[in-house]
């Protein structure tokens, strides 16, 4: 009987054990998971509406471009671009030849409004006759080489950026940064320069403008490429020399682009000091230029003279009929479609190739340079030239007299 309580109680205890030592099992394996638990953050949903709404510098980068431009200035913009302001004469017709519309002209110079009246531009987009270009004095060039610039006029169109060039670029870009002003510079010299600008002109405007802009670009290299292919057999001794006059008053003119576009062409910059080096200064004396004797005389659309003024000696009261230019009537008014060709223009391929034909005729005998005309406008405004469009942008009137350009 002893003996069986003993057993009894011994049992017991080993039942009491067992329990125990699980219980502790248990709390020991809980407890990291309970701490766990305790130090993880509370996942909440945010609503609906709070998800959906962008940050607020989300939602104004989204409006914002950054155009690097041939400074290499990172110039912030909006990517809807809706007034632009062309400080340099050309770049007026940049605009409206990329964007195919006059809508987002702010407003033009006085000398881009004159060659605005007297071409195509007009013709294509009527109802900018009337513009304000009270913003800048085309005749003051001590703020610009373009003209001086009135920064509270300017700042009254609200434009969404300005154009300027290079060269003016440290007189003129303190001025308008100061007054926040977004401005763009682009760069002036020769054809890559006016390919440059044309796609980034481009960039700024949008997709479809690009396009545009590239298919100007690609006729440009097609047509130098042409160029440059044909007349590599042609020596420089036997190239025509070439003077080009900016007005009547025997002033020349001393565009580096014009020049690098005719020695593109084929020809030779006549007005030349004993050195070699071209003439920097505008005004000449008739005897200089009967030296010169140049083989074409070019004349500019800045200013109204004619081939007949030289062919019937009425400019500057001199006797012209010495020279060879006009013994062969080589004597030309250079055409003018959209802007003045003989500076920066869109159009500078048909300027290329009628210089060329001018120059080697027997060399582009297949070029049809009416025909590469009638392309360009029907391709980027779709507009077909009528008989009264080629007469005033080859001026045939005035060029009647002269040797015909086929």
């Amino acid at each position: 009987m002893k003996t069986s309580r003993i057993l009894a109680i011994m049992l017991c205890l080993c039942m009491m054990e067992g329990i125990l030592a699980a219980c502790g099992k248990q709390s020991s394996e809980a407890q990291p998971a309970a701490q766990q638990a305790a130090a993880a953050p509370a996942v909440t949903e945010a609503p609906a509406q709070e998800q959906e709404a962008p940050a607020p510098a989300a939602d104004a980068a989204a409006g914002t471009q950054v155009i690097t431009d041939t400074m290499g200035r990172e110039v912030t913009l909006t990517k809807d671009i809706q007034r632009i302001v062309a400080i340099p004469w050309p770049w007026t017709s940049f605009v409206f030849t990329v964007d195919g519309s006059a809508d987002k002209i702010a407003s033009m110079s006085a000398t881009a409004l004159d060659s605005y009246k007297n071409c195509m531009f007009e013709v294509l987009a009527p109802g900018l006759a009337d513009v304000d270009t009270g913003f800048i004095d085309d005749g003051n060039s001590d703020g610009g080489s373009f003209g001086t610039v009135n920064v509270e006029e300017l700042a009254k169109l609200n434009p969404d950026v300005v154009i300027i060039y290079k060269r003016d670029a440290e007189l003129m870009l303190p001025t308008l940064e100061a007054a926040g002003i977004p401005t763009v510079v682009f760069d002036f010299g020769g054809l890559k320069e006016v390919q440059d600008g044309l796609l980034l002109l481009g960039e700024m405007l949008g997709e479809e403008q690009m396009a545009k802009a590239q298919t100007i670009v690609k006729w440009h290299e097609e047509t130098a490429a042409l160029l440059e292919e044909r007349l590599a057999s042609v020596p420089e001794e036997d190239r025509p020399s070439v003077l080009m006059l900016r007005d009547g008053n025997l002033r020349l003119y001393n565009s580096g682009f014009s020049n690098n576009m005719m020695k593109q062409a084929g020809g030779i910059v006549a007005t030349v000091d004993e050195n070699g080096e071209i003439v920097k200064g505008g005004d000449m004396n008739f005897e200089q230029l009967l030296m010169w004797d140049p083989d074409y005389i070019l004349l500019g659309n800045f200013a109204n003279h004619t081939p007949d003024e030289i062919y019937d000696n009425i400019m500057a009261d001199q006797d012209w009929s010495q020279l060879t230019a006009v013994k062969n009537h080589h004597v030309y008014k250079i055409p003018m479609g959209i802007y003045r060709w003989d500076p920066p223009s869109t159009e500078a391929h048909l300027l290329l190739m009628w210089e060329a034909k001018m120059m080697h005729p027997e060399l582009f005998a297949d070029i049809d340079v009416y025909a590469m005309t009638a392309e360009f406008y029907q391709t980027i405004f779709g507009y077909t030239l009528t008989d009264a469009d080629y007469d005033m942008i080859f001026h045939t009137e005035l060029n009647a007299h002269s040797e015909p350009i086929q």
